[in-house]
């Protein structure tokens, strides 16, 4: 909601970003059904194309989430980062030290904070809504 009351314009990489990461999911999640992507009956270039509206409302939002966290002074603590680790490893089965070594490899760290980060924004986007009934 907060999204459709703003209107400014946002980076054409962000949003090619967000475009691509749409199509990726889709292809993954045949991938994971058993279906390999490219014998699927999907033109990938329309469907990329398909997303950029919602693609620009979702670069619009990541853009509008660290502005507010940047202004309300809302920092991941180490102590976070580390507590989503330990929880992703309990769900994968390994230890903390190996997917966070695993992490460190790939760049994810820099993701899991940035997504710790913006959970927190949402929580405190939340505990300061009012509802209006209409």
């Amino acid at each position: 909601a907060l999204v459709g009351k703003v209107s400014f314009e946002v980076p054409e990489a962000l949003v090619e970003h967000h475009m691509t990461a749409r199509t990726e999911n889709l292809a993954r999640g045949l991938a994971y059904q058993g279906l390999h992507p490219r014998k699927v009956d999907i033109n990938w270039r329309e469907y990329r194309e398909s997303q950029r509206e919602n693609s620009v409302k979702a670069a619009r939002a990541d853009l509008l989430l660290d502005e507010i966290a940047t202004r309300e002074g809302i920092t991941v603590l180490d102590t976070e980062v580390d507590a989503e680790i330990a929880r992703l490893a309990e769900g994968a089965g390994k230890s903390a030290d190996a997917v966070r070594a695993q992490m460190e490899k790939e760049g994810d760290l820099a993701n899991v904070k940035g997504r710790i980060r913006e959970d927190k924004t949402l929580d405190l986007l939340k505990a300061n809504a009012s509802i209006e009934l209409t």
